[in-house]
C-alpha cells in the first residue's frame, strides 16, 4: 500500500515533495490546475506517469491548456 512518500506518485512527488518530475513548461500549468481543483488529475493517472517518463508530452501540454481554459485561465499567462 502506498504511503504518500517520495516515489509513490508523480503528482505528489511534484506537489508535496518538490521533485521536478515534469517538464519545466508543464509545471506551472499543473500547479495552477491543482490549486483551483484538487481533483483535476484524478482521471489522469496513466498520463501523469507518461509525462514523468517524457512520453506524450505534446498531448499532455494540449490537455493541460484545455483544462485551464475550461476554468477561464489563459495558459499563456502562467
Amino acid at each position: 500500500m502506498s504511503m504518500g512518500g517520495p516515489g509513490d506518485h508523480p503528482l505528489t512527488d511534484f506537489l508535496n515533495h518538490g521533485y521536478p518530475v515534469f517538464p519545466a513548461d508543464m509545471r506551472p500549468m499543473i500547479r495552477k490546475l491543482h490549486s483551483i481543483d484538487a481533483h483535476a488529475f484524478d482521471a489522469l493517472p496513466a498520463e501523469l506517469y507518461d509525462w514523468e517518463a517524457g512520453k506524450n508530452l505534446d498531448a499532455g501540454r494540449d490537455l493541460l491548456r484545455s483544462l485551464l481554459l475550461r476554468h477561464d485561465i489563459d495558459p499563456t499567462t502562467l
